[in-house]
């Protein structure tokens, strides 16, 4: 099944950097988590309000990893 992590890859831990934040002000934040676990901190900081939260593999080259994940959700956006 391509696109399933399956096994170890689910439950291995990797580095994330994390966006979020509230309106147009947000943070940047490094987490090491699984996939299961970035999925429920990224749950839990766009709760209430208007907030927002992504989070990209870390390469440690903030701009790459910031502009990367800026562009791919751009790009797949339905924004006219």
């Amino acid at each position: 099944m391509s696109g399933h992590l399956e096994g170890r890859d689910k439950m291995e831990k990797k580095k994330w950097v994390i966006w979020s934040g509230e309106g147009e002000k947000g943070y940047k934040d490094i987490k090491m988590a699984t996939i299961t676990g970035i999925k429920r901190i990224l749950t839990r900081e766009r709760c209430g309000g208007d907030r927002w939260a992504y989070a990209a593999t870390y390469t440690g080259n903030d701009l790459l990893d910031c502009c990367g994940e800026v562009k791919t959700r751009y790009l797949n956006s339905d924004i006219s």
